[in-house]
């Protein structure tokens, strides 16, 4: 490992590579940039991190090869990483993303140099699946299929799934939820075992799984992960061999790994032997699933922040600071553009009305670009949940709703925006090969061996034979002005045509998959309603993690007995907060929520709550509907005629 003296010559080039023009990196952004030791990196909201970690790559890339040999393992959730790479760094891609280097997720890299190779010892039978649904589909038959041995387990899991009610869309959505530890049977979500260790179930389910393995080499992603601590275990020397191949170790969104991933990785990767960077936002970890749920993320002490933001102005980065764990305050790039966070505040009679002050502030405010993201959001979703939940807000609100069209030529367009408007690229490229997938098998095509295309056969060849048309074409869309229908459908005809060699190809395909055109309609599926010239879109926290948008509604809801801004008046009034986790749980997603977007910021809030608020909101601007809702009727009505 080196400690390279990072010159101010090369943050020049760096931010001439990855930022708009005459932009710099942040002070603290630097000091991240120029630090080469085992640290942790706390970056708040909009920060930027994923453009100082391939600032990081691109230092490293003007420095390979490295001493010795030996590459750098760049680790995430998604393949983002890969895809911000080739985008990003093209010329640098190659080199960063070849031997002896490794980037890719963690369960990839887990997978790869652990759980194979150790699972390839002891069984003769290849690994063919690891995959929460297929494993679930398969356990499903091999119980179907042999009743006598697996009667107790089989009719467990279907009275289980009966008593679940509407939450599981399927029995096999219900058995990838099932887990053991020590024996005991688990469902996700739940914190009580379903079933001891010594009871038939258990015993049964613990058998398949085994049978599952060995006879079909068919496992879960948790599984993946217990046989690779258990390869740790009995191979004393893999850490050190992977400690010797990769110098420098990036764990990006640190802050959402499992429990388990944490302790594989601890287990891999010894901060004396590497340099490992495990980068992420405490106060975003608000994914939770199992019994193995870690607690809170804590940088070390001697972590570095990343505390300045250019997503959002300092009227929102102010509201933000007091829900932060840490304590540095977060600062905007932006400073104030004189657009104050707004309180909606309503009674059980003029709920109706929160959307029709959202319009209107919209419209004050002078957010009237029609291809604006402006979204509504909450934490509630269940329609079976006590209390004020997001379908509250909005008659039409499906909590189970996907894309009426979603199988659809215009559904699946209007996606690849959507996803593009929130900056997931990564997201877009499975889009699109699912759509690539669906028009080759549409028009009677087959793959070499005779076999129609798969998502995975279709990635291979679009990866390979289709490598520079394909990716030409992705980076083509990355670089539009606008994510915008037309734009988008554009680029995806000329890929088609261009692997196909023909421009007819489009005609060849049925009616009833090319459809009409989404934007021709006045309500589109996903919960999205025009409203008043606007398109706005229903969500939750969880949905939006990652996302930016112009303006950001954030709507309370109850779980618990409570609400989730209730929950945040202590943290807001500097009082101190309750001690159940739920607490700190709803901190946290109000955080991810006010931290989308980067005009405007409003919360919808009952009068009961903001009247027991105190001085929490004094510095917000305050919209009553029972008072305003005159005005903004007339309002509105003009801007309609």
């Amino acid at each position: 490992m080196l400690d390279w003296n990072i010159t101010d010559n090369e943050i020049e080039v760096v931010e001439k590579l990855l930022l708009p023009e005459n932009c710099h990196f942040a002070d603290d952004a630097k000091e991240v940039i120029r630090h080469w030791k085992s640290t942790d990196i706390s970056a708040c909201p909009g920060s930027g991190k994923t453009t100082v970690l391939l600032a990081k790559l691109k230092l490293i890339a003007d420095r390979m090869p490295l001493e010795n040999g030996t590459g750098i393992c760049v680790l995430s959730h998604t393949n983002v990483a890969v895809n911000e790479i080739r985008l990003k760094l093209t010329e640098y891609a190659d080199k960063i993303t070849s031997y002896p280097n490794f980037v890719g997720t963690i369960q990839s890299f887990i997978d790869k140099f652990i759980t194979f190779p150790y699972l390839k010892s002891i069984t003769e039978q290849p690994i063919q699946v690891v995959d929460n649904i297929m494993y679930a589909k398969h356990l499903y038959g091999l119980i179907y299929k042999n009743m006598a041995r697996y009667k107790q387990l089989f009719c467990f899991i279907k009275m289980r799934f009966y008593k679940s009610g509407s939450q599981y869309k399927d029995i096999f959505d219900y058995i990838k939820d099932l887990y053991l530890v020590n024996g005991d049977l688990y469902r996700i979500g739940e914190y009580k075992s379903l079933a001891s260790s010594k009871s038939d179930s258990a015993i049964q389910y613990k058998k398949a799984k085994e049978e599952l393995l060995l006879s079909h080499g068919i496992l879960t992603y948790k599984d993946a992960y217990q046989y690779g601590m258990l390869a740790l275990f009995q191979r004393k020397d893999l850490p050190s061999l992977l400690c010797k191949r990769f110098s420098y170790v990036f764990i990006d969104e640190f802050q959402d790994c499992s429990q388990m991933q944490r302790e594989v990785l601890s287990c891999i990767f010894d901060k004396t032997k590497c340099c490992i960077f495990k980068i992420g936002d405490p106060d975003q970890a608000i994914y939770v699933g199992d019994k193995d749920n870690p607690v809170d993320w804590k940088p070390s002490e001697n972590a570095l922040h990343i505390a300045s933001s250019n997503r959002y102005s300092q009227e929102i980065a102010n509201v933000l600071s007091p829900l932060k764990s840490g304590k540095h305050d977060i600062c905007s790039l932006r400073g104030e553009i004189g657009v104050t966070p707004t309180l909606i505040i309503y009674d059980d009679n003029t709920r109706n009305y929160v959307i029709d002050a959202f319009v209107f502030l919209l419209n004050k405010y002078g957010l009237t670009d029609p291809n604006g993201i402006y979204k509504a959001i909450g934490w509630i979703k269940k329609e079976s949940s006590k209390g004020i939940k997001i379908g509250d807000y909005w008659n039409d609100y499906n909590a189970t709703d996907k894309l009426q069209s979603e199988n659809s030529y215009w559904g699946m367009i209007e996606s690849i925006c959507e996803v593009l408007q929130q900056g997931k690229l990564y997201k877009s490229e499975s889009i699109i090969r699912k759509l690539m997938c669906m028009i080759v098998n549409y028009l009677g095509c087959k793959d070499s061996d005779g076999h129609s295309f798969t998502y995975s056969s279709i990635k291979k060849i679009l990866d390979g034979k289709y490598h520079n048309i394909y990716h030409e074409k992705i980076l083509a869309m990355a670089c539009l002005a606008e994510y915008v229908l037309e734009e988008v459908n554009r680029i995806i005809r000329e890929m088609v045509n261009d692997i196909f060699g023909r421009d007819d190809i489009f005609e060849r395909l049925p009616k009833y998959f090319m459809g009409e055109s989404v934007k021709n309609k006045s309500k589109i599926s996903n919960n999205i309603c025009i409203f008043n010239g606007r398109k706005i879109q229903f969500s939750t926290v969880h949905k939006v993690k990652g996302e930016t948008h112009d303006a950001t509604l954030y709507l309370e809801t109850e779980t618990k007995g409570s609400s989730d801004l209730r929950r945040v008046l202590p943290y807001l009034k500097g009082t101190k907060p309750g001690t159940s986790q739920i607490y700190n749980y709803s901190r946290k997603c109000v955080y991810v929520g006010f931290s989308r977007p980067k005009k405007l910021l409003c919360v919808a809030m009952h009068e009961n709550t903001y009247n027991q608020s105190g001085n929490a909101f004094s510095s917000w601007g305050i919209f009553d509907c029972k008072n305003e809702m005159a005005s903004i009727t007339i309002y509105l009505d003009k801007t309609n005629r």
